[in-house]
C-alpha cells in the first residue's frame, strides 16, 4: 500500500506542470497508513474472512524493516524488529 502511494506520487512529481503542486515531495518520507473501521457483523468473524484479512495485513507489512509480523493463519501480531 505504501509503495503504491509513493509510486503514484512519483508519477505526479515527474510531470513539470504538476511538480509545482508537490513542492516538498520526498520519496523516503514517512507515510501514515489510515485504516477505516466499520461496525462488525457476524460474517466478519468467519474463519475465511479472518484468514483473508490476516493475509492482507501480512502482505502490507511483509517488506517492513521495523515491524515483524506473525505467520499464524487467522491472527496477525506485530512486534518490533
Amino acid at each position: 500500500m505504501v509503495k503504491l502511494i509513493r509510486t503514484a506520487e512519483m508519477f505526479l512529481a515527474n510531470f513539470e506542470h504538476v511538480t509545482e503542486k508537490i513542492p516538498n515531495y520526498n520519496a523516503t518520507r514517512k507515510v501514515n497508513l489510515v485504516v477505516l473501521h466499520t461496525p462488525a457483523k457476524s460474517a466478519d468473524f468467519s474463519s475465511d474472512v479472518l484468514q483473508q484479512r490476516a493475509a492482507l495485513l501480512r502482505t502490507f507489512f511483509s517488506e517492513s524493516r521495523r515491524i515483524r509480523v506473525s505467520s499464524e493463519d487467522d491472527l496477525v501480531v506485530f512486534s518490533p524488529s
